[in-house]
């Protein structure tokens, strides 16, 4: 996000959950190996969120979003 005073990290500087504590509460939530780590923060009216891949070993990807605040993990 791009504000107009040019600051578009605002939102990841002031995130609670850092991408490490991310991937480590989606790994928690559903095994595997984390592939991407990304942060997102649309203007959609939602929170701001770590968006984490996770692969299981069976092969499969399971997309987490993770709250920037709490930790919580969403599918």
């Amino acid at each position: 996000m791009i504000t107009e005073d040019g600051n578009e990290h605002k939102d990841l500087l002031a995130a609670k959950v850092t991408a490490e504590q991310a991937a480590k509460a989606a790994v928690a939530a559903h095994p595997g190996q984390v592939w991407t780590v990304e942060w997102d923060s649309d203007d959609d009216g939602r929170a701001a969120s770590w968006h984490v891949e996770v692969r299981g070993s069976d092969g499969r990807t399971w997309d987490a979003s993770v709250d920037a605040a709490t930790g919580k993990v969403t599918e």
